[in-house]
């Protein structure tokens, strides 16, 4: 479904810059864009018990002072052009590439985040983790994408490849271990 989305998105915003971004919430993020004289506002929810990414006209009210994290991702963003859009490996998290900037949003259920890197390099993120954490996330450190799970990638394994897994297994508990 994710990969469904970006397809959208990369139509809908690829080639536009940022004109504001807001942070209504701890973890809400409203990113407007312009693109061909049409406004558009992509909001961001990292929640524990709501993760998700949509396109709204809707205005919502945002607090009077900026959040220092907000402050870094206007200061790093605001005015800067859309290249693209990835889903790298087909993973729960979206990379959106602004020259030298990338805006990483990882919705990695309790290890939700949202982190801003240039050239490779943390710049900053909604949720530090620390060097003791198995893959830490602090300023000025090297980001890297979450380990892979091992699983296939829907849209190139081929039946062989799932079958082999667990042979005699039900397709349906296939799919779910190796998807």
């Amino acid at each position: 479904m994710l990969y469904s989305i970006v397809n959208e998105l990369n139509e809908t915003l690829q080639g536009g810059f940022i004109t504001k971004i807001y942070q209504p919430d701890p973890t809400l993020f409203n990113i407007c864009f312009r693109k061909d004289k049409n406004n558009f506002q992509l909001f961001i929810i990292l929640d524990s018990d709501l993760q998700g990414l949509f396109l709204s006209k809707q205005n919502i009210p945002n607090p009077p002072i900026p959040t220092a994290f907000t402050m870094q991702l206007r200061k790093h963003l605001e005015g800067s052009f859309l290249h693209d859009i990835e889903q790298p490996g087909l993973d729960r998290l979206l990379a959106f590439n602004f020259d030298p900037f990338t805006l990483v949003v990882e919705f990695m259920g309790r290890n939700r985040n949202l982190v801003l890197t240039k050239d490779g390099l943390i710049l900053g993120a909604m949720r530090h983790k620390g060097k003791n954490s198995p893959r830490p996330l602090l300023p000025g450190g090297k980001y890297n994408y979450p380990p892979n799970q091992g699983k296939l990638t829907p849209t190139i394994f081929n039946i062989k490849q799932l079958t082999s897994s667990k042979p005699g297994a039900p397709i349906w508990q296939l799919l779910f271990d190796n998807l």
